[in-house]
């Protein structure tokens, strides 16, 4: 009796793919965000209602203001994060968001990745931060590889692989230590 085998592909083939892919989310800015542990969704919505990190805002309410910027923030509030993603409600990565919020705010056509995003505008010192500025920051360990909009107040808005979008302090111990710089558009 002859069995039918199945056919495997070679090691060789398999570790190229696993080398691709890899690369592939090297290369495209946001894929380096890593997940917050002191905060996840479930756990900032249980009974209590309270957020596991003090950085953490867990509703865009507390920065709400009636300007366009915070009526943005709320339309995109909670987008899932998805690698390559630019669409509100499905799924979005980073630097999308930040393209697609400055598009419908400012008017303005920004680059689509956050290397390009940071390598045009003009340079921001961290204490001449503005509201609408683009804070940069090196998540992947080889340099720029995530972006979000300052919101003020030491807070900005930003699409988190582990939250969606979402709104985070600068002075997080995970940010603070990842910041890189600040570009201005407007």
């Amino acid at each position: 009796m002859r069995f039918k085998t199945r056919h495997k592909l070679p090691l060789m083939q398999l570790w190229r793919m696993l080398a691709a892919i890899l690369l592939l989310a090297f290369f495209v800015g946001c894929a380096g965000v890593k997940p917050n542990p002191a905060y996840t969704r479930k756990s900032s919505s249980k009974s209590s209602g309270k957020s596991n990190s003090k950085s953490r805002t867990k509703s865009p309410k507390a920065d709400v203001r009636s300007d366009r910027l915070s009526v943005e923030v709320q339309h995109w509030w909670g987008t899932p994060y998805r690698w390559g993603g630019d669409q509100r409600g499905f799924g979005v990565d980073c630097s999308a968001y930040t393209q697609a919020v400055m598009k419908n705010v400012y008017g303005m056509n920004i680059p689509r990745t956050s290397k390009q995003q940071y390598s045009l505008g003009s340079k921001v010192g961290k204490a001449h931060l503005r509201r609408g500025d683009l804070v940069f920051f090196n998540t992947s360990g080889k340099g720029v590889s995530h972006v979000g909009i300052y919101l003020g107040s030491g807070k900005f808005t930003h699409a988190s692989n582990s939250d969606g979008v979402t709104i985070d302090k600068l002075s997080n111990s995970y940010y603070r230590k990842r910041y890189l710089g600040a570009r201005r558009y407007n």
